[in-house]
């Protein structure tokens, strides 16, 4: 079954307060491709936060969740100052999500860290990006590779950890 590329974009969307969270705990080196998020921020590097949250944006359930909204508003949560929270709250809209929720997919992604020239982090602001490259799974277990994009992310240091303040997605 094609499922067609899925688009980020801003819009309205509902959201399910009891859908789950799906971070799980990995290691990997910088240039080693991230497949889940971290539970914890304190000893995150920019680049993971940005990565874990690129990678978080994405990451539902079709069957638990009502939208792509949802798994945008966990990530903004999770990563996000609150500034990043209001903006996210409910957006993130996907013309093939009917298609994902028909065919009961997991949608999972990867980070590869972006090699760009980014400023060094200093006086506890710094950039980061990644490329999230997201994959449908049926529960057949067939894969359907859905559209790969960019995350471009600022970041504040907020009491010891790296917070996501504004995305670009390109």
């Amino acid at each position: 079954m094609a499922l067609g590329s899925v688009a980020l974009v801003s819009g309205c969307g509902a959201s399910s307060p009891s859908a789950p969270d799906h971070s799980l705990s990995v290691t990997s080196g910088p240039d080693t491709p991230r497949s889940t998020s971290t539970n914890s921020l304190v000893n995150a590097s920019p680049q993971d936060v940005c990565s874990d949250l690129g990678i978080a944006s994405v990451a539902g359930d079709t069957s638990v969740d009502y939208g792509p909204a949802d798994a945008r508003r966990r990530a903004a949560q999770q990563y996000g100052t609150p500034a990043l929270q209001q903006q996210w709250a409910g957006s993130g809209q996907d013309q093939q999500w009917d298609a994902l929720k028909a065919a009961h997919a997991r949608i999972n992604a990867t980070a590869t860290p972006v090699g760009d020239d980014l400023p060094p982090a200093q006086n506890g602001q710094a950039s980061a990006a990644a490329t999230i490259t997201p994959t449908a799974t049926l529960p057949n277990g067939q894969h359907q590779p859905m559209t790969t994009f960019v995350i471009y992310c600022g970041l504040q240091q907020v009491n010891g950890a790296w917070r996501v303040t504004t995305v670009n997605l390109a």
